[in-house]
């Protein structure tokens, strides 16, 4: 059988190696937790509890890695610019210099620091994903209708009519069930400069988007700015709760920008697909 080594912001902070051939039931997940890594400050009492809500919430984890022979095509649709005739498109030149402006002057010690930097990638996908007939919108901190869930970021594809409606007030758009098939990926701040913990409460908060928007296959994202990690979220089809989850390795946007065009590559697709599981660019490995 193939032996494929992966590095799973899930199943552990350090390489680990998998059979894919390997069946594993979810109880067996636990063995991959990075107990090595967490402090001794209660972080394990915090991923251990997150665990068993993924357990109680029959959120199965598995794995996703990028296709080696894809890597090209991904940083060519990270490199392009796109859009109509009636908006501006973020030049590629313009985030960079963005980039290394938060870096020198803003202090990424806390959520607002890495936030800056999240914030001016997503500026750059909605500016350049925007068209004469729809725009992509950033709603921050959405309210996941009748529940206590706030998803940090969500982008949302409105038609150019509803558009100013649905930005200037989402609450009140998305009480329209009509307005439901506007969501697109959820994106989650990383609280922590290891983004492993914020992947636990992303999976279940995405769980309930979907369940509540009744929304069957969603992809999303979890980020510290520096480190971009991706996922799709695959609710059960026989009417049980929850769903299986697929998480790809850590993305990061290097020091000289050279994974940045890789990152954008994968936002672009993800915002274009957000309702498919299959995506050109990666392999799911179910476990």
């Amino acid at each position: 059988m193939p032996t494929h080594a992966l590095h799973s912001p899930l199943l552990g902070s350090r390489e680990e190696v998998f059979d894919v051939g390997h069946e594993t039931d979810s109880e067996s997940l636990s063995r991959y937790s990075p107990a090595p890594d967490i402090d001794a400050q209660g972080g394990w009492n915090e991923v251990a509890n997150a665990i068993v809500s993924l357990r109680e919430a029959n959120i199965k984890p598995s794995i996703m890695s990028l296709k080696q022979e894809k890597l090209d095509q991904l940083k060519t649709l990270g490199l392009l610019t796109h859009g109509g005739a009636i908006h501006f498109s973020m030049l590629l030149e313009t985030t960079t210099t963005l980039i290394s402006l938060v870096r020198q002057r803003v202090s990424c010690s806390t959520l607002p620091g890495w936030r800056a930097l999240v914030d001016l990638l997503l500026l750059h996908v909605t500016s350049n994903k925007t068209s004469d007939e729809t725009m992509l919108l950033i709603i921050p901190k959405f309210q996941v209708l009748g529940t206590h869930d706030c998803i940090d970021a969500l982008f949302v594809e409105s038609s150019q009519k509803l558009s100013s409606f649905v930005r200037d007030d989402p609450g009140l758009a998305f009480a329209n069930q009509k307005l439901w098939e506007f969501i697109r990926c959820p994106v989650f701040i990383a609280n922590e400069c290891d983004i492993h913990n914020t992947l636990h409460h992303a999976f279940l908060k995405t769980a309930d988007l979907c369940r509540v928007y009744d929304i069957p296959i969603l992809r999303g994202c979890v980020s510290n700015g520096e480190e971009w990690v991706f996922f799709v979220y695959i609710r059960n089809d026989d009417g049980t709760e929850g769903g299986n989850v697929f998480v790809t390795e850590h993305l990061q946007l290097q020091q000289d920008l050279g994974g940045l065009p890789r990152v954008l590559g994968l936002l672009y697709d993800w915002v274009d697909h957000a309702r498919e599981k299959d995506s050109p660019f990666c392999n799911f490995y179910p476990i």
